[in-house]
């Protein structure tokens, strides 16, 4: 092997491994923004598959107040079904859930209301 061929080789192996480290995150399709149009804060933001187990919170420790928004980002290593049900709880200890599963690997925005949501 010549040594130009050689480093032609080396140079070409340097440049997949430097894409590779630089490349962005995976976007996990289920990603939305979340707005609160209850009139109520929320304390809590759950989400579950049909029949399945309600995932963590969602907001952590923190609240989303009334006529605020969050990004919703899924881990996109995890294998969860893109129709999930959705809970809401309450500051007060109140707590909603969704009555359908949503497809939210089709949606970018859902607005949470008193009773009621809608998505884009």
């Amino acid at each position: 092997m010549t040594k130009a061929k050689s480093l032609l080789q080396g140079m070409l192996i340097l440049t997949l491994l430097l894409g590779a480290a630089i490349s962005p995150a995976q976007d996990d399709p289920k990603n939305f923004a979340f707005i609160n149009y209850t009139g109520y804060e929320i304390a809590g933001l759950y989400f579950g598959a049909p029949g399945g187990v309600w995932s963590a919170d969602f907001l952590g420790s923190d609240t989303l107040p009334n006529g605020y928004q969050r990004q919703i980002r899924f881990n996109p290593q995890a294998s969860t079904s893109c129709y999930l049900f959705i809970k809401v709880l309450y500051l007060n200890g109140a707590e909603q859930t969704s009555s359908r599963a949503w497809n939210l690997c089709a949606i970018r925005q859902i607005n949470f209301y008193n009773g009621h949501l809608t998505a884009y």
